[in-house]
């Protein structure tokens, strides 16, 4: 795959991920108070997570040839912890 692509497609999955953050926060009043606690915390840290995946895009955006791999890299990392917290606030409502 080449990078263009690459980047393109990253920007759009970041899009959808930022997207389905957006969607969970507009569900958070339906959930019980006995979750409401838990569901805060993990979206907390989901937007923690959501600044590093745009701090990863960013160096990806800018990487030299002799980075893009290491970038690319470090960007699927923060990819999939954040799907993976999505998953776990996705859980509690």
């Amino acid at each position: 795959m080449n990078t263009k692509k690459y980047k393109r497609d990253a920007k759009q999955t970041i899009d959808q991920l930022f997207d389905k953050i957006e969607a969970l926060e507009k569900r958070k009043d339906s959930i019980s108070d006995k979750l409401s606690e838990d569901f805060s915390q993990k979206l907390s840290a989901l937007k923690d997570a959501k600044l590093d995946l745009l701090t990863k895009y960013e160096e990806l955006e800018s990487a030299a040839d002799k980075k893009w791999d290491a970038s690319k890299n470090s960007f699927n990392q923060a990819t999939a912890y954040f799907e993976k917290g999505l998953k776990e606030i996705a859980s509690l409502v």
